[in-house]
């Protein structure tokens, strides 16, 4: 929440566009791998005022792959492959309920072509 009310809220108030990382999806899909219900979700997010997002692209790739490309694991790729297995399922499930748009971009081609994807999503959408 502090980072919607100190970065996102302010720029989106002056008219700018703003691309996150890993939003409202990811206090999701690794609050349930950590063990929160979905009902103790739904009762943290009727807390907040989280803003819902007008476009989700979702770089989605399976557990093993996720950790074969981490060069430097962090805390959440220390937990192992089953854990990572229970986020990308979390995520799933999140992106499948939720009634906005949601992209999923393919990953199996190059850095190149995936940002051009993700650039054309993103000037469709809001210019």
């Amino acid at each position: 929440m502090q980072h919607q009310v100190e970065y996102i809220d302010p720029l989106i108030e002056d008219g700018y566009v703003v691309i996150t990382d890993r939003y409202i999806a990811s206090t999701y899909a690794y609050g349930l791998a950590h063990g929160v219900t979905k009902k103790q979700y739904k009762r943290l997010s009727k807390c907040y005022d989280f803003r819902e997002a007008d476009l989700n692209i979702w770089l989605a790739i399976n557990a093993e792959e996720a950790l074969r490309r981490t060069t430097k694991p962090q805390t959440y790729e220390r937990m192992g492959l089953q854990f990572m297995k229970n986020v990308s399922g979390n995520y799933g499930d999140y992106f499948s309920k939720v009634d906005h748009q949601v992209v999923d971009v393919d990953r199996g081609y190059d850095i190149d072509y995936v940002h051009k994807q993700i650039v054309g999503l993103v000037k469709r959408a809001f210019y």
